[in-house]
């Protein structure tokens, strides 16, 4: 589960016309599932947390999808 609340904080500091390339994965409900982990973790959900983890593998496709587009960085050596 902590796993996830890292990746909702670094999802919260990406704009959210990146995650528009990714549509399929509902990036506001992984924010807010951050949240929940975090500061309401007494309101935690057992089914709410299979289903994410039943989510990890399209997650995951689209981050990598997302890196993929990203430009490459120059080496200034």
């Amino acid at each position: 589960m902590m796993a996830y609340a890292r990746i909702g904080e670094i999802a919260k500091q990406i704009p959210d016309d990146i995650f528009s390339k990714q549509p399929q994965v509902e990036w506001r409900d992984l924010k807010g599932f951050r949240d929940v982990l975090i500061h309401r973790y007494f309101d935690i959900n057992l089914e709410r947390v299979w289903a994410a983890v039943e989510k990890l593998s399209e997650l995951q496709s689209a981050i990598d999808a997302l890196l993929a587009d990203l430009p490459a960085e120059e080496n200034d050596c």
